[in-house]
This record gives structure tokens, sequence and C-alpha cells, in this order.
């Protein structure tokens, strides 16, 4: 099979820019992450890069506090670089209860017409003036989803954004994330779902806890948005994932 293995909108004065002409990238650095008495990272250094960097690990083992790290929403200590402007999707959407397209001009400032073609490719334009706290689960992902995109991020971050979501409206959010995902991006979707991982990642990070650390890194050979989500490279990793998800610590 064509896999290869090997092991191994937010500001703070803490988070520092890289030059635009370097390689799009999170870079973190002697990182370590406390809640009281317990070390959830400890002296983690590790570099995503751009592209869809997948993290996947069983629940409670620090996926969330990664992100929270990265967008500075926990106090830490050692160093977090990250290129750009930071959007994030939580795993419930935060959606403010007013219409669809008021949520995504919150966090933008393209005109209508723009907004209006973020929301027809993350198909939720038939709703733009409709209360987005009244609209189904996946249709609040879908807003929640255009939003991120709306703020034009280029370090994207996802906490299990399907995993409220039942397995049709799933396949479907994952097809129209990896359509409406910019190349040039740094995204870490962080996710305990295999599938997911199989579906929309250029890259899959295992991680284990006590504390955490990347235990294993898959990288496909085909790119997700061209890769046969049932294909032989796919089953190939599906099989290697679950093998190795089982092992994984908590």
């Amino acid at each position: 099979a064509n896999v290869a293995y090997r092991g191994s909108v937010l500001r703070s004065k803490r988070l520092i820019r890289i030059g635009a002409k370097e390689s799009k990238m999170v870079d973190l650095q002697n990182v370590t992450v406390k809640y009281g008495n317990n070390v959830v990272y400890q002296n983690f250094s590790f570099t995503f890069q751009k592209g869809v960097n997948v993290v996947l690990g069983k629940s409670g083992c620090g996926k969330t506090t990664l992100l929270k790290t990265i967008a500075q929403l926990v106090d830490y200590s050692g160093k977090c670089q990250a290129d750009g402007k930071i959007a994030v999707v939580f795993q419930h959407p935060c959606l403010a209860p007013v219409s669809v397209m008021q949520n995504v001009k919150l966090v933008s400032d393209a005109n209508e017409n723009q907004l209006c073609e973020i929301l027809r490719q993350a198909e939720i334009l038939h709703k733009r003036n409709e209360n987005a706290a009244k609209l189904s689960g996946g249709e609040q992902q879908r807003v929640a989803l255009a939003r991120m995109f709306a703020a034009q991020g280029e370090v994207l971050l996802l906490d299990e954004p399907f995993s409220n979501l039942d397995y049709g409206t799933k396949t479907s959010l994952r097809r129209t994330f990896l359509n409406m995902t910019d190349g040039d991006k740094t995204v870490i979707f962080v996710t305990h779902d295999i599938e997911d991982a199989v579906a929309v990642a250029d890259r899959i990070y295992l991680l284990e806890s006590n504390p955490c650390q990347i235990s294993f890194v898959a990288q496909p050979q085909t790119p997700a948005r061209l890769r046969d989500e049932f294909g032989d490279e796919s089953n190939a990793l599906r099989q290697t994932l679950h093998n190795l998800f089982d092992g994984a610590k908590r």
C-alpha cells in the first residue's frame, strides 16, 4: 500500500508571528501545561506544517488542551509560534443567536457577495436569513465552518467538529471541509474518530498522554482531496491506525 509511516480570530503578546516568507506552520517548543497538579504536557516540542494535520487520540488524552495552547486559551510555559491569524471551530458550534449571515459577518469584513460564496461552499446559503440557534446540529456545524473560513485565518484549529453528528452528516461535512480547505493553510484537526483521520488528513499524529507525546506519524502518499476514502491506500491506513489506536495510552 502507498502509505509512508515514520515514528516519532485570536491574538496574544505570547503568540509569535513568523515572517510571511517562511513555510506556514505552528511550532511548539518545550511547552508545559498543568491543571493544578495534573501535568498534561511537559517540555513538549513539535512542529505542524501546512496542510491538514489530524491529531488522533482517545477521549481525555489532551487533544483539546493542545488547541487551547495554540490559541492562547490556557496558561503554559515554553514557546508557541504560529504563522498568521488563527481561526477556530469548537466541538460545539458556539454560534450567536442571530441569522446565519450575521454570524459570518461577525468575523469578517468581506462584502456580502463574498460571504454568500462562502456560505454556498459550506452548503448553507439557503439558510442565510434564518436564526442560527434554531438550525439542526449539522446545519450549525456548516455555519461554524463557514465562519471559520470567513475569518480568513492562516492557521485553522478544529476540535472534534463532527463528533456529535450522524454518519451521513459526518460524511457530507468531511467532503465540504476538504472542498473549502486551502492547501496553503496550516490546519490542526483533533479527533478520536479514525474515519475523520482517514477521510481528511494529509498527515496523522497519534497522541498519547501521561504526559502527552506524539508517538506515531502517518503520511499517506496521496493528498486527502485526491485519495479514495475506501481504496487500498485508505484501507491500509485505516487498519494500521486501528491497530495502533487500540494499544494507545489514554
